[in-house]
């Protein structure tokens, strides 16, 4: 199901994120937080009973188009992007951090 804001742990380390109350895994999350490219979602998935992370939330991205499956982080979406797209990645790398760091000092 579609939300109307962002998980906080999107913007933090999977191993910070505790479900949701009330939520059903996996989902998809939309929007993709600001700086990420367009043509990709994200899914929210929780680790099962027998993993030591067991309760856990995290997230792996897809691109639409069916070329990348299960990509673990933002950096890696970003790369993956650009390259499809030949350009360079770091530009866009620094601006998707920027983003994060002032949603950071935002709470």
């Amino acid at each position: 199901a579609a939300q109307d804001c962002l998980p906080w742990h999107l913007f933090r380390s999977p191993m910070d994120a505790l479900p949701e109350a009330g939520a059903a895994y996996p989902r998809d999350v939309f929007p993709l937080p600001e700086g990420m490219p367009a043509g990709w979602k994200a899914v929210e998935k929780m680790y099962g009973p027998t993993s030591k992370s067991a309760g856990r939330v995290y997230c792996r991205y897809y691109a639409l188009d069916g070329t990348h499956k299960h990509i673990c982080s933002p950096k890696q979406v970003i790369t993956l992007d650009c390259a499809a797209k030949g350009t360079d990645w770091e530009p866009v790398w620094a601006e998707y951090q920027r983003i994060v760091k002032e949603r950071k000092h935002e709470r």
